[in-house]
């Protein structure tokens, strides 16, 4: 009898430890964030210039594409993305390199050097409970980001996707000022939606009048490879 208890247990641990080995890691979500070769998405941009005082309001709308045209291990030996983005006026027009950005994706975190600015864009493992400083690899001011919506379904212009997560960056709103930024993500995609406005008010007698500021949004209408 001793023989055969010490069998079976034999046989449990060796099922558990089976088990244990083999399962599926859980998905960290690193496929929202793309940095493989070849890969481009093309966006609309609309932005909007306030400077009430000088009796300025620009309006401007352009197309932005960026396309992973190299992938290379940086000095500290992360995965990293060559991005050249292109800029043109309307689809008629032909896009024109405008400049190199870079991009990492490690275990834990998704990166982007935009202007020679680095900003953390993503952290893994893409969660709830989640929340780090999208600005601690730069000079800037702390922002706490964290995630909302993550794997809705969505429709970002003309285009639709099944599984998406919302990067909430900046939400702050008072009497003088509103900053407001956020991007989305899609599932083997990348970012598809980016918008940030940052506007200051005067508050004179009990009324709230816009001063200065800017409205940028940026909507995804085109991706693939190339």
């Amino acid at each position: 009898m001793r023989e055969i208890r010490i069998g079976i247990v034999i046989c449990v641990m060796g099922m558990y430890s089976c088990k244990t080995e083999f399962a599926e890691p859980k998905d960290a979500g690193y496929s929202f964030y793309q940095i493989e070769q070849g890969h481009y998405i093309a966006y609309d941009v609309d932005s909007i210039v306030f400077d009430i005082p000088s009796g300025i309001q620009d309006t401007f709308h352009f197309q932005v594409k960026e396309y992973i045209d190299s992938t290379f291990i940086d000095l500290e030996g992360r995965p990293t993305a060559r991005i050249k983005r292109s800029h043109r006026n309307t689809s008629a027009d032909p896009w024109v390199l405008k400049n190199i950005w870079v991009a990492n994706r490690t275990q834990t975190t998704a990166e982007k050097v935009e202007e020679n600015v680095r900003f953390i864009r993503m952290s893994f493992p893409v969660n709830a409970e989640v929340e780090w400083d999208g600005n601690v690899q730069n000079t800037f001011s702390t922002w706490n980001y964290h995630y909302e919506d993550i794997d809705a379904m969505m429709n970002i212009g003309t285009l639709s996707f099944p599984r998406t997560v919302t990067v909430n960056q900046r939400n702050v709103s008072n009497l003088i000022q509103r900053e407001f930024a956020e991007e989305i993500y899609a599932y083997e995609v990348g970012m598809v939606y980016k918008q940030l406005d940052t506007l200051k008010y005067t508050l004179s007698g009990g009324i709230q009048t816009l001063r200065t500021g800017i409205k940028f949004k940026m909507t995804a209408f085109e991706y693939g490879e190339e």
